[in-house]
């Protein structure tokens, strides 16, 4: 099976919204103690900031699509 990087194909203003979205959502993962959950919302945290990076880095390189 395929993965697809959805996060690829997102546009970066939904990118800055999962990652303000899912920061809330850790937050409060955190706050009851579901550290399980908490963790997946870190990830999302993680890829959608880690898409922008790379975003950045080939507009830099020039390689922007």
């Amino acid at each position: 099976m395929l993965i697809v990087n959805d996060y690829k194909r997102k546009t970066k203003e939904q990118l800055r919204y999962i990652i303000d979205d899912a920061t809330l959502a850790a937050r409060a993962m955190q706050s009851i103690g579901n550290s399980t959950a908490e963790g997946k919302y870190w990830d999302q945290v993680n890829d959608a900031c880690s898409e922008l990076y790379k975003r950045s880095i080939n507009v830099l390189k020039g390689k922007r699509k």
